[in-house]
């Protein structure tokens, strides 16, 4: 595995000069690979993701190929709403779907607070990465902006009009508000991930254990 590039992510993120620029390659994880085709199986990609092990060797799979200066989280936007019991889902060929928009104050009461046992699986794959990467190689996530994400909940799929998003956020500033504090309660976690690599935390445990 290739980590000589590995301090120029962090180098830019100071503001500092590195080797070069890091550029961000869109579908990092995904469908270029042919690793991650034999890997991935069908079904949504929330299946996938609720899997850490799995999640955590397609997090890997880019960097053990390309060498990449940072790993990218093998995750979706819609994780957390789908973590709280909203009801949607990542349809193969079509994206975010909802059976059940999000039209009215009883759905909007469908998206509680995340707490961090709702993505426990989350934790355990970053655990994995943490450990198989060490400090040598950054480890990136991403959060949906809250429009992105109500978009999905209101039009129940994707849309190229957005028809329900607007009409719904047109009526009243206060819908807008509730929906925004809603989805930024949904994202919320007091989940814990290790700073130190797994794998140095059980050397040290052992050596202790020898002392």
């Amino acid at each position: 595995m290739s980590t000589s590039t590995s301090g120029t992510f962090l180098a830019a993120a100071n503001a500092q000069v590195g080797a070069h620029a890091p550029v961000w390659f869109m579908r990092q994880a995904g469908r270029s690979l042919p690793e991650y085709r034999a890997l991935r199986g069908p079904g949504s990609i929330l299946d996938a993701i609720k899997q850490p092990d799995l999640a955590a060797e397609i997090t890997l799979q880019p960097v053990r190929r390309y060498g990449v200066d940072a790993a990218v989280l093998y995750s979706d936007i819609v994780v957390p709403p789908h973590a709280v019991g909203f009801g949607i889902d990542v349809a193969p060929g079509t994206g975010p779907v909802a059976a059940a928009p999000l039209r009215s104050a009883a759905d909007l009461a469908r998206l509680r607070p995340l707490e961090p046992d709702d993505i426990g699986y989350v934790a355990a794959t970053v655990e994995r990465v943490v450990g198989e990467l060490g400090a040598a190689v950054p480890v990136l996530a991403f959060a949906g902006a809250p429009f992105t994400v109500a978009s999905y909940l209101i039009e129940g799929a994707p849309s190229r009009t957005y028809e329900h998003t607007k009409a719904k956020f047109g009526k009243k500033k206060a819908d807008k508000q509730a929906v925004a504090v809603a989805l930024s309660q949904a994202r919320a976690s007091g989940a814990k991930i290790p700073k130190k690599p797994a794998k140095k935390t059980a050397k040290k445990a052992a050596a202790k254990s020898r002392k």
